[in-house]
């Protein structure tokens, strides 16, 4: 994944509307990047601890998940026990565009 890629992401993802201010798009936007992240970096993740690291409901993530999906991001869920969110195994994002701390998946201020 390019810069471009990148930047083209945040395009579709703010043409959507996807909140009614821009401190709440940015808020999201953010969010959307890091879980990106998080996902190239973990196997798999829980809906549970997505909204726990981010402090918003499972609801949320799942709605997250169906935008970045939209956006053309490949993020598979499963259901069961090892169930969890995750990305495509040869997915990729180039790296070399992030910070260290970005690149860790502590990109956030909290």
């Amino acid at each position: 994944m390019t810069a471009d890629d990148v930047i083209e992401i945040i395009d579709l993802l703010e043409q959507k509307g996807i909140e009614d201010t821009i401190e709440a798009t940015n808020l999201k936007t953010t969010r959307l990047l890091e879980m990106i992240i998080i996902l190239l970096n973990r196997q798999s993740i829980t809906a549970k601890e997505l909204a726990n690291r981010f402090s918003v409901s499972t609801r949320t993530v799942y709605r997250d998940i169906e935008t970045l999906s939209l956006a053309g991001i490949p993020v598979c869920t499963s259901k069961g026990k090892r169930g969890g969110i995750s990305l495509l195994e040869d997915y990729t994002l180039n790296k070399a565009l992030l910070s260290k701390n970005e690149s860790e998946g502590d990109c956030s201020s909290h």
